[in-house]
């Protein structure tokens, strides 16, 4: 078994692990490393364990180095679950002994696998750091049945935006990415949050949505963005990965019109199912809001390894706290420094 290191930005033997992978999601991609480099400058250590010439295992990582939180190494920053591909126990087996060695080598303080049960299952079940609602709408069913399976307050809200006139445009531009980031920092600031970057949006539209792994879905009013929401293409799903809102317009329901015409363009591109992305235990509201769509829900486990104490150890889910207090009363101005300088550091 021979485990190597690859950059997938340079070289040809990420994008060979992928082609024999067909599991392989949007978040393995080159494009989503690209992202993430670009934006916060992580360093790709991406590995793939190759036997008799065929690849048998390959699991993408990024180096975090901070100066305030310290170096370690995440399968994948900002993503909430990126698992490893491969059909061998033995080659995952092999392929985390080298990341252990490297680990080590590099002086990390901790290494994360996020959503990964395979490489759970490869290492013996260790305790997970951190447990996440994971959520899941099946779209193989015609659009008369998905639109059955929504709570009845979710089938009303769509009406309501129906009948106020919202209408729905979809677009792979820039132009659409910053209306939705001007949304995105209105919708952060009230949930006490620093907005992402804008680079990370621009980076996303660069190396996404140029080439058509993405779109932003938004609700129009009276020539006014109200609602929009960001999907990323993975294969056989879609994800909804941000959506944001401005609250003035909160009883034309347009949050809800935007979801449905995602839910509608991708069931139309015959994706299977299309993934709401992760839920903390403590956001109950947001579980419902996921689960009043009909997907069914289901727990993502993290894992953290800690070099000092070799041995897989848990973690404080820290999304809610005192700093939501916080970033709701500062200036917008201000949030948006904020998140420009803190996100490359927390990842």
């Amino acid at each position: 078994m021979q485990i190597l290191h690859v950059n997938p930005l340079a070289g040809n033997e990420w994008a060979e692990s992928l082609a024999q992978h067909p599991r392989s999601g949007v978040f393995h991609s080159i494009g989503w490393a690209a992202v993430l480099r670009d934006t916060y400058g992580f360093s790709p250590c991406y590995f793939i364990a190759r036997q008799n010439g065929q690849i048998e295992a390959a699991l993408p990582l990024m180096e975090v180095n901070s100066a305030f939180t310290g170096k370690r190494g995440i399968s994948l920053p900002f993503t909430d679950a990126c698992p490893a591909l491969t059909n061998s126990r033995e080659a995952l087996k092999a392929t985390f002994a080298e990341i252990l060695r490297e680990g080590k080598q590099r002086a990390w303080k901790y290494c994360e696998w996020r959503g990964d049960e395979e490489t759970a299952s490869a290492l013996g079940e260790p305790i997970p750091s951190q447990t996440f609602l994971q959520h899941r709408l099946n779209l193989s069913q015609d659009i008369d049945a998905l639109f059955a399976g929504l709570e009845s307050s979710v089938r009303r809200a769509i009406r309501k935006a129906e009948k106020a006139g919202v209408q729905i445009e979809t677009s792979t531009g820039l132009q659409s990415v910053k209306e939705y980031y001007r949304l995105h920092c209105q919708t952060r600031q009230r949930h006490g949050l620093p907005p992402q970057p804008f680079r990370f949006f621009s980076n996303i539209h660069r190396h996404l949505m140029s080439q058509n792994f993405g779109m932003i879905v938004s609700a129009i009013y009276r020539g006014r963005t109200i609602a929009s929401a960001l999907f990323l293409d993975s294969g056989e799903e879609a994800i909804y990965k941000f959506g944001a809102s401005d609250f003035r317009y909160q009883e034309l329901r347009a949050n809800n019109f935007v979801m449905w015409a995602g839910i509608k363009h991708w069931a139309a591109a015959g994706k299977r199912v299309l993934d709401f992305g992760r839920t903390s235990l403590k956001n109950e509201g947001l579980r419902r809001y996921k689960l009043s769509w009909g997907t069914t829900e289901n727990s993502a486990n993290y894992y953290q390894y800690e070099f000092r104490k070799q041995a897989f150890t848990t973690a404080t889910d820290s999304a809610h706290g005192w700093h939501n207090h916080f970033f709701q009363l500062l200036p917008r101005p201000l949030a948006i420094l904020a998140g420009r300088i803190l996100y490359r550091h927390i990842a």
